[in-house]
């Protein structure tokens, strides 16, 4: 452990205070008029921990759909977090890592939308006994992980697409070489990497016709916000990328030559099928 790493008065406060904070779902009374036959969480996180409670208080099917694995997104977020004490970041690793394992070990059923998920999901289950990361969660077979005689089945199902929505729409293309990205400005979306690629294409290899055009709510992280457009700025891109804002998925995703997703982590990110279905080649993370 490193120095920093240490416990000190101001790790343990900032400790105590995420922890209040983050375990506020808690408070929620579940009481008899709460009580319902399943409870299905969207994700793996902290707020789950409330189906953990309402199966261990009625009864309750507990369900867990993942679209990413919000551990792998959560643990990256904080490594690279510098505004608390060490110690006190780790320590809130570890309560994410500990409700992980509380929520998977509760759920009846965990519902991951590709099958990519279940090597992550069989690591974080095998924690629980220190194992090496095999076979903790298996289609329709049980792991001792879990206690005996408990299983816990795991049933990919793939994100499904309103696929009469989109076509081929070779008269809304583009003239200039277009690259156009569905994606919310934020850091996880690796919105910079797709900034950084587009000032190779301009400055170093000199095509000034590039366009790239990012689609997608500009109010989730302001600040991330404000990042890129002065990476854009003192890229000299001005002309060649635009945040662009929210856009209609059929109609703009027809503009572009290309697809471009440049994000850091994904489940199954629905936008890769439609541009398929616009018939855009896709670059992709």
């Amino acid at each position: 452990m490193l120095v920093s790493e240490y416990p000190t008065l101001e790790g343990l406060l900032t400790s105590l205070a995420l922890f209040t904070h983050f375990l506020m779902p808690l408070n929620v009374p579940l009481t008899e008029r709460h009580r319902v036959p399943v409870c299905h969480v969207t994700h793996h996180g902290i707020q789950a921990i409330l189906g953990v409670v309402a199966k261990k208080k009625h009864g309750t099917a507990l369900v867990v759909w993942d679209h990413g694995v919000l551990w792998r997104e959560r643990l990256r977020s904080l490594s690279n977090f510098r505004g608390f004490p060490l110690f006190a970041r780790n320590a809130l690793i570890g309560l994410n890592r500990v409700v992980v394992q509380v929520v998977f070990a509760a759920a009846d059923i965990v519902v991951p939308c590709c099958a990519t998920n279940l090597d992550w999901e069989r690591w974080l289950i095998s924690r629980r006994r220190g194992g090496g990361g095999g076979g903790a969660i298996r289609r329709e077979l049980k792991d001792g992980a879990l206690g005996p005689m408990r299983s816990l089945k795991a049933f990919p199902v793939v994100n499904g697409m309103e696929t009469y929505r989109f076509s081929v729409d070779r008269d809304n293309e583009n003239e200039l070489p277009t690259a156009v990205m569905l994606s919310h400005v934020y850091e996880l979306k690796g919105v910079k990497f797709a900034i950084r690629a587009a000032a190779v294409i301009v400055n170093e290899y000199g095509l000034n016709s590039y366009r790239l055009l990012i689609y997608g709510s500009l109010n989730k992280d302001p600040a991330y916000v404000s990042e890129c457009r002065a990476l854009i700025a003192s890229s000299n891109l001005s002309s060649n990328v635009f945040l662009m804002g929210f856009g209609n998925a059929p109609k703009v995703l027809t503009q572009g030559w290309v697809f471009v997703n440049s994000s850091l982590s994904e489940g199954l990110p629905l936008a890769l099928g439609e541009a398929g279905l616009c018939g855009l080649p896709v670059v992709c993370t």
